[in-house]
């Protein structure tokens, strides 16, 4: 509060670390913050972006900020440089720059938006669009590096990228796409061991009969080596996946599964960009449908070996017990089970063991 008349807040490689407050927002008047190359994490909060409403230049590259990219709107008509590459912003995008693209209405001035190698994804935004070919275009735009999905025509980018220029966007990620599935329940409960391949067939939906808590092996093609990758079950529930290679993953089916009831299945490589009729044109609906539970050993049950070393262990035990209660008794009686030869009455009848005694005597 009291820096409000601040104008420019530049702290580039300084070691800064933590989020960033909300309270930047009270800086009305600053058209500078350039935070770059620190380790700031954290989001970057919309209430802060809000109040600086007289923003030029933000530069917040090279750190380590998540979340959604901040919206900016009509109350920041005087921002042209947006720098927010290399950092971990996630999730959709495209709403965000709408009102920018639309407030671009200077020519020979640098305007920039750099967005590269965060973890975008869903369609490339058409907004893209207008900033390269509205009359006052901005002059900088880096897309590259996130996880935009291909288009579902052309399993590449939209035709009007390559009328403006892919290389500002990269690669684009083509949509996982499931061929066949194999299923091999786990063992446990009295449930077999088996193997069965489900032959996805175009047109026609598919049921997959599966084990709550066992493995699903799913085979097909565009898989990525990301640690989004995951499977669906119905809206609510994703599990993730293990990538084995461009051509497979497997997911393991949650334990709570409902017996009887069919899942609608998917699967995505990053974000909500799930196989689906919007996102493939070769999508067949895929339904998994829970018939028995799988045996984990989280019951009470033991397994058999474990309940023959527990018997062999009790009666070792009992056993113990009696032969040591055998023995007080026969103390007690003055009949010790164990004594020294010459204690015996007998003894002294063996001349062997009377010659013994002389000799120890003797010693």
């Amino acid at each position: 509060k009291y820096a409000t008349n601040l104008v420019t807040l530049s702290a580039d490689h300084t070691g800064l670390h933590g989020s960033l407050p909300a309270e930047l927002g009270c800086l009305r008047r600053l058209s500078f913050l350039h935070l770059q190359r620190n380790n700031l994490t954290g989001t970057v909060p919309q209430r802060a972006m809000d109040g600086l409403v007289d923003i030029y230049s933000l530069r917040l590259s090279y750190n380590k900020l998540s979340g959604s990219v901040p919206h900016f709107d009509d109350r920041h008509s005087n921002l042209q440089i947006i720098h927010l590459d290399h950092n971990k912003f996630d999730g959709t995008f495209g709403e965000q720059l709408s009102e920018f693209a639309n407030s671009q209405r200077y020519t020979g001035i640098v305007a920039e938006v750099m967005l590269g190698h965060n973890n975008l994804n869903g369609p490339l935004p058409h907004v893209f669009y207008n900033l390269l070919n509205n009359a006052f275009r901005i002059t900088g735009l880096d897309a590259g590096g996130n996880h935009f999905v291909c288009n579902k025509e052309t399993n590449d980018w939209p035709a009007w990228v390559f009328r403006t220029g892919s290389s500002y966007f990269g690669q684009c990620i083509p949509v996982a796409t499931p061929t066949h599935f194999s299923n091999i329940s786990v063992d446990g409960g009295g449930i077999p061991e088996r193997i069965s391949t489900v032959q996805l067939r175009e047109s026609e939906s598919s049921h997959i009969y599966m084990i709550a808590g066992s493995e699903l092996v799913i085979h097909g093609e565009n898989f990525e080596a990301s640690a989004e990758l995951k499977c669906r079950f119905d809206q609510d529930r994703q599990v993730l996946a293990l990538y084995q290679s461009r051509e497979q993953i497997v997911c393991r089916l949650p334990q709570d599964l409902e017996v009887g009831k069919a899942y609608d299945f998917s699967v995505a490589n990053y974000g909500f960009d799930y196989w689906s009729a919007e996102t493939s044109n070769n999508f067949v609906p895929v339904k998994v449908l829970v018939v028995a539970k799988a045996n984990t050993g989280d019951d009470d049950s033991l397994p058999s070996w474990a309940v023959a070393l527990i018997v062999i262990a009790c009666v070792f035990a009992i056993g113990t017990t009696v032969f040591a209660a055998f023995l007080i008794m026969k103390e007690l009686k003055g009949e010790p089970l164990f004594m020294r030869m010459e204690e015996r009455g007998d003894v002294t009848q063996n001349p062997m063991v009377a010659k013994i005694w002389e000799l120890e005597a003797a010693l």
